[in-house]
């Protein structure tokens, strides 16, 4: 029975893609820039609630029971300066400078060149970038005692941000930044 509808969820869901494929959509510049800046305060939002909570509890989905309230009034400002949402800049900027069709060589250049505090994942590939070690391997378990850890895919937020109504488009972004290097790490990591 899962199966079942898990087939007819992706067939739904492909069906409607592929009628969306072709469609041709208009978005003024005021309105592309307000789905853009709703998407940067939504990630705020995410960032803060949930920063209460991270690394409390590894390879476990936190109990109901100990997720934060939310208020209306909950600050923001923990998300400044959060690496979640800083990580994101370089690769738009690495897209600002370089055009959409960036190579994934100048993306790791840029993100070698950066100067923030990262975390382990994060930290690992960009020392490795920095030794000379190049996309894929700079993020292979092999040479990145963090593998498992998602840096990239709560990251990968840009992609979708910058291609609003447009899935077809958010995925190569991404593709872009090699965000294959990360799961290819994942998954050789998570097979044993």
């Amino acid at each position: 029975m899962k199966n079942t509808v898990m087939a007819a969820t992706i067939a739904l869901c492909a069906g409607v893609w592929a009628a969306c494929a072709d469609a041709v959509r208009t978005l003024s510049l005021d309105d592309y820039r307000d789905k853009m800046k709703a998407a940067w305060v939504g990630q705020m939002v995410g960032v803060s609630w949930g920063q209460p909570t991270e690394f409390k509890w590894k390879d476990a989905i936190i109990p109901a029971d100990k997720v934060p309230e939310w208020a209306s009034d909950f600050p923001l400002r923990m998300s400044y300066g959060n690496d979640d949402l800083y990580v994101e800049m370089t690769f738009l900027k690495t897209l600002e400078d370089h055009g959409l069709d960036v190579s994934i060589r100048q993306a790791g250049i840029d993100f070698a060149n950066s100067e923030y505090k990262l975390w382990c994942a994060n930290r690992a590939g960009r020392n490795n970038l920095r030794r000379g070690i190049a996309p894929p391997d700079c993020s292979h378990p092999r040479f990145n005692k963090c593998p498992n850890d998602i840096d990239y895919q709560i990251e990968a937020d840009y992609a979708g941000i910058i291609s609003p109504g447009c899935p077809q488009e958010a995925t190569p972004a991404s593709s872009r930044r090699d965000v294959r290097r990360r799961r290819s790490a994942s998954a050789t990591s998570s097979d044993g």
